[in-house]
């Protein structure tokens, strides 16, 4: 079943306030062109003036907390059809089974900004401090990759930012190497990144399913592509 509409999060414009005028432009001529890319029907020139828009790499940035939960949406969308498909070959749902999902008002990604509080509950699609992944039939404690967060308040709305918005890179089990609060405040000071800049590298990291697996450290990982990205 094709979508005819997709939200953007409340949360999300935050990202705008970092953006010029001719940036958030362009911003929403990519979310445009994403949707046109992923619709029934879309042609080669759709996927190709998606990937021109992206070439730009503050454009990039700012487009992959979008892009995230345009995804994580879209995946409940798909899976919400699925169960009303199977119900409805059943006669209908279930009446003594209670489903196991959440609300999609509890799901809601939250955009990283300057002036952002600390989130206190994680997102049901994302990993939290109850839900951490086993790997290896072992289970790793919730805060091996961040720790002490409550150390520094800028580290502490990072932190809450990564669990709700990348929870493959907040999952201890996917790393070896978080990122500890020096470091994050050496990307900041000693290396002369954003907090905006190093969120959004994070999310850019996470939506790579393609390239993410072969990482094993986060800040170094985060610190390459920080890197790679400052001289396109």
């Amino acid at each position: 079943m094709e979508r005819k509409s997709f939200i953007v999060y409340l949360d999300l414009l935050d990202s705008l306030d970092e953006l010029s005028d001719a940036q958030a432009g362009k911003l929403f001529k990519t979310i445009k062109a994403y949707h046109r890319s992923v619709a029934e029907g879309a042609t080669q020139e759709c996927a190709a003036n998606l990937e021109s828009l992206l070439k730009d790499f503050v454009n990039r940035l700012a487009f992959a907390p979008f892009r995230a939960a345009f995804e994580r949406d879209a995946e409940k969308y798909q899976d919400r059809c699925r169960r009303m498909k199977e119900n409805g070959m059943k006669g209908g749902r279930p009446k003594s089974k209670k489903s196991n999902c959440f609300s999609e008002s509890q799901n809601k990604p939250n955009g990283f900004s300057e002036n952002q509080k600390v989130q206190k509950k994680a997102d049901n699609d994302n990993v939290n401090d109850n839900d951490i992944k086993k790997k290896n039939g072992k289970e790793k404690p919730a805060h091996t990759l961040f720790p002490e967060p409550d150390s520094n308040p800028e580290y502490a709305r990072f932190v809450a930012w990564v669990r709700d918005n990348a929870p493959y890179c907040y999952d201890p089990s996917n790393w070896r190497t978080g990122i500890t609060a020096a470091q994050f405040e050496a990307l900041r000071e000693k290396h002369g990144y954003t907090s905006n800049q190093i969120a959004l590298t994070v999310a850019e990291i996470d939506n790579r399913k393609d390239l993410r697996g072969k990482y094993t450290n986060l800040y170094l990982t985060v610190l390459k592509w920080l890197g790679r990205n400052g001289k396109e």
